[in-house]
């Protein structure tokens, strides 16, 4: 189910959501090779992926249990250096995404 992408630089990012894995993002550059991103965790639905300014944004819920009120909240790509395909031992200090705060949207059901 894919849900949104973007043209980032010279990268494609798509995000989808998937049955087993929740949120799943990956990008590509020439269209045949694909790297799998980790995205933020606890992220239930993928809404919006923007490039603005020179920057990359996720737009999503969150899973219930984190945000019960179900805002959108607000993340900021920080760097492909955390790209799951060069490096699978991630740790949560290292996640290349940033919450923005106060970023909250009210999202209708």
């Amino acid at each position: 189910h894919p849900c949104c992408t973007t043209v980032h630089g010279e990268e494609l990012f798509v995000a989808s959501r998937s049955r087993s894995q929740g949120c799943f993002i990956c990008s590509t550059t020439d269209m045949t090779q694909w790297r799998a991103l980790q995205p933020p965790p606890h992220v239930d639905h993928p809404h919006g992926l923007l490039s603005h300014n020179g920057q990359l944004y996720l737009f999503c819920l969150l899973e219930r249990f984190y945000d019960p009120e179900r805002h959108l909240h607000v993340f900021q790509y920080t760097g492909d250096q955390d790209a799951l395909s060069h490096n699978t031992s991630q740790s949560s200090s290292t996640l290349p995404w940033r919450q923005l705060p106060n970023a909250r949207c009210p999202v209708r059901q």
